[in-house]
């Protein structure tokens, strides 16, 4: 894509999302986000975004934002916007898939790219422990990733009506500049005063730096319609695939200054939080040899270990260890 176009997101005052728009302006494109809030307005404001007022039920903004862009990303969440509600995976398909399909209708017909994300942990490990790739199996629907499995499904089905859909799938961390989910699991381990992995915590998971990431959507956008990726394509976002659970903990460990000891699933279920518990042993080694090689990107950021110990997360680890010892 040429730049100075239109982009409309959604997520875009997320920590993915104001990356990419960060990039996008910097390449000449305008970018549209929607917002819930005036402190999301702001964020957007900031960087040079224009704000656009709506949720993921707001199907005529949907509608209209993305017939007005040049490209569409869908970034929000519902699983995260919705994790309280009591109707569980059912509401979240549901209302991605209401979403998605508003979005799809201001594209039909258009050839525009619309960018969908999901994640890297809806594919099978491998029973070898060996890497896998986007061609991998998806986990039964019994897993806790099965709504994201429906929800790349339903999205990626758009293809067949002529909808240019391509799916961004990302690992469990993405890391960089204080992170959701290693921000939120320091903060558990600093109010504990020690950090916990279960068992041996050699669980190999997949990172990918924020800026990495957001670099690979405006390559697909640069990239379509050109015939280097077709509708219905998936690619997965991933950097490194052989960091483990306890090397990561470990590295928590130093940059908050606490102990790390190896503890069972069930207490450090009890004592973090059945979420990080689970969320920390998911075997997932995702590799992104396709975007490689189909699109020649590369990942180049600070690895997430180097992150935690010498780089952006010893802000974080201070600002959570001085809010630790006020309680």
């Amino acid at each position: 894509m040429a730049t100075s176009k239109r982009i409309f997101m959604t997520g875009a005052s997320g920590y993915i999302g104001l990356r990419i728009i960060a990039f996008a302006l910097e390449e000449g494109y305008t970018v549209h986000g929607l917002s819930r809030s005036p402190s999301s307005d702001a964020k957007l404001t900031a960087l040079g975004a224009v704000p656009v007022r709506g949720d993921l039920s707001s199907h005529d903004v949907l509608r209209r934002e993305s017939a007005a862009a040049d490209a569409v990303i869908h970034l929000a969440d519902a699983w995260l916007d919705n994790i309280n509600d009591i109707r569980g995976y059912a509401a979240v398909v549901a209302i991605d898939g209401a979403a998605v399909d508003a979005l799809a209708a201001g594209l039909a017909g258009t050839q525009k790219p619309f960018l969908v994300t999901s994640a890297t942990s809806i594919v099978q490990p491998d029973p070898r422990g060996g890497e896998t790739d986007e061609e991998g199996p998806a986990r039964g629907p019994a897993t806790a990733f099965n709504n994201r499995v429906a929800c790349e499904g339903h999205a990626l089905g758009l293809a067949a009506q002529g909808i240019q859909v391509c799916a961004v799938r990302l690992p469990p961390y993405v890391y960089g500049g204080g992170s959701s989910w290693t921000k939120m699991f320091m903060g558990v381990f600093a109010g504990l005063g020690e950090a916990l992995y279960a068992g041996a915590g050699a669980t190999c998971v997949t990172t990918v730096h924020v800026d990495d990431a957001a670099r690979l959507y405006l390559l697909l956008l640069a990239k379509a319609n050109t015939g280097v990726w077709k509708a219905g394509e998936v690619f997965n976002a991933t950097a490194r695939t052989d960091r483990t659970g306890r090397e990561l903990v470990e590295a928590m460990a130093e940059a908050l200054g606490v102990p790390a000891r190896s503890v069972s699933f069930e207490e450090l279920a009890e004592k973090g939080g059945e979420t990080l518990a689970k969320f920390m042993t998911v075997e997932d080694r995702s590799n992104s040899a396709k975007a490689m090689r189909v699109l020649g990107w590369q990942p180049r950021e600070i690895d997430i270990l180097e992150d935690i110990k010498t780089g952006s997360y010893q802000a974080v680890a201070k600002e959570l260890m001085e809010a630790a010892a006020k309680k």
